[in-house]
């Protein structure tokens, strides 16, 4: 049977689905505004954050205007951008500036034997390449004064004869270069050389005045070098002393440059006299590797604050502990793990309650005779014997010498009729004899049972008046320093194929 179906009512005639769609329209109303609302709020939103940017844009360029430096912009310009060029902030004060350039770059080059192709096969042995080893080391101004340096200036100095002339230290680097500056001032006769830790001057002029050394322009560069307070009627005046470890002392500066070693875990164990067992790992991750003199004293005196004390020794050469405990037993210092013990010269063990560890910085000029051979040193020394080639000969005591320096000083002083300087190649020790006389061999020799020549490597007979040898010689000796030693890179050849450069080179110290 069919169906017939009508979306309008009988009665009223109306459409049931207008009606109903209307209906539904109408009870959707607060949603729609609701959704408009929030639309329009959303617009709002954005309007007033763009609104805020642009604001906060104006603040900050307002707040510039507030700013001295905005109003004092200031530029810099070189007059040889090709050497120098330059920038300013707007603290710079205004001014032209004069650089001077202190030292210039200078190109060094090594060559081998020429080779007649690059296939040529090199001989079997060992090809040795050597540099460093050089002994002319001199005190950096840096390093001076416990660490605090040397303040770089001008200063004057008036001879006995009211004389004076400005010496510029501006640019000096080392202890050399101060007394090569003050010795080369024209016409003041004013010599300046180093005894031990201090400066010396000595005026050769023969008038009846007062030497001085005067600042320059409010400077503390005279004062910094030991020599402010000299102002004396006299030929000689030695400054202060210029060399003693402070709280601000590198340890890498020590020993020559050597530093000291610090082991992997326990490097530092003290075994006091009343039993007590005080030990130490200096390389602790958490608190670092100490740096300075003032670090490490401060280190060691937090391990037992009742028990053990270091300090720097009255005479600020080496570090002292002491023993607060009053027990009967030994003060023992030892390093299980690393050197720093024996780096420091506190391996010891005493029954004393005290223990002064040995000089660790070297002069004004060394190198310390510790450091040679390769840091080995050369062990204690004593006195040696000097045939001139007149035939006289002269005992000269070594045993108070600590750096290469006072070999050549004590030997230079004995009246042996020889003079001892550093050789050309500033490698080792040259001989010379000033007699003039060819009477005798000029002969080094060890002195009865002591070998103090021949720790030295200076021992030999030879019938000339000097030796200029650098190497092998028996009268002019090489030695090294730890970190300027001569590093050789030993390559082996061997006879196998064109190219004879076969093995991995190595590296060794020698001394």
């Amino acid at each position: 049977m069919g169906q017939i179906q009508s979306s309008v009512g009988l009665i009223s005639g109306i459409s049931i689905d207008d009606t109903i769609s209307k209906l539904l329209s109408v009870s959707a109303r607060p949603r729609d505004r609701l959704v408009a609302r929030n639309t329009a709020l959303q617009s709002q939103q954005a309007a007033v954050t763009e609104l805020l940017a642009l604001a906060i844009g104006v603040q900050l360029s307002s707040d510039r205007l507030g700013k001295t430096s905005e109003f004092n912009a200031i530029t810099a310009s070189s007059s040889n951008k090709a050497v120098l060029t330059a920038t300013a902030t707007a603290e710079a004060t205004p001014g032209n500036y004069s650089f001077q350039a202190v030292q210039t770059s200078q190109a060094t080059a090594f060559a081998s034997n020429v080779f007649t192709s690059t296939t040529q096969k090199l001989a079997a042995g060992d090809v040795v390449v050597r540099t460093g080893g050089f002994v002319d080391k001199s005190a950096t101004l840096e390093s001076l004064r416990g660490g605090e340096g040397i303040s770089r200036g001008k200063i004057e100095i008036t001879n006995r004869s009211g004389e004076s002339r400005t010496i510029d230290l501006r640019f000096a680097a080392n202890i050399d270069e101060v007394v090569s500056k003050i010795n080369s001032a024209e016409g003041l006769s004013v010599t300046a050389t180093v005894q031990g830790d201090r400066l010396v001057l000595t005026d050769t002029t023969g008038g009846t005045g007062k030497l001085k050394v005067e600042e320059v322009n409010g400077g503390q560069t005279a004062q910094d070098l030991g020599l402010g307070g000299i102002d004396v009627a006299a030929n000689s005046a030695t400054g202060e002393d210029l060399v003693y470890l402070g709280p601000a002392t590198q340890l890498t500066s020590l020993r020559d440059g050597r530093g000291v070693r610090f082991g992997a875990e326990k490097d530092f164990k003290v075994t006091l006299r009343d039993g007590t067992i005080v030990e130490a790992d200096f390389n602790d991750e958490t608190k670092g590797t100490p740096v300075t003199i003032g670090e490490l004293v401060d280190r060691i005196n937090t391990l037992s604050t009742d028990k053990l004390q270091a300090k720097i020794s009255t005479n600020g050469n080496s570090i002292e502990l002491v023993d607060l405990t009053t027990g009967s037993g030994s003060f023992e210092v030892s390093s299980p793990t690393g050197t720093l013990a024996q780096d420091l010269g506190l391996a010891q063990t005493t029954t004393s309650n005290t223990i002064t560890g040995s000089r660790s910085q070297a002069g004004l000029q060394g190198p310390m005779l510790a450091s040679l051979r390769g840091g080995q040193g050369v062990g204690t020394l004593g006195q040696i014997e000097i045939t001139n080639r007149n035939g006289a000969t002269t005992t000269v005591d070594l045993a108070s010498a600590t750096s290469l320096r006072d070999v050549l000083k004590q030997i230079n002083d004995a009246g042996a009729g020889v003079v001892a300087t550093l050789n050309n190649a500033k490698t080792g020790i040259l001989i010379q004899d000033t007699t003039g006389a060819t009477t005798s061999n000029l002969k080094i020799a060890n002195v009865g049972a002591g070998t103090t020549a021949t720790q030295l490597k200076i021992a030999g007979d030879v019938a000339t008046s000097s030796s200029t040898k650098t190497r092998n010689s028996k009268i002019s000796i090489r030695v090294g320093v730890s970190r300027v030693v001569p590093l050789l890179s030993r390559i082996r050849v061997v006879e196998k194929g064109p190219s004879a450069l076969r093995d991995s080179p190595t590296k060794r110290s020698e001394g």
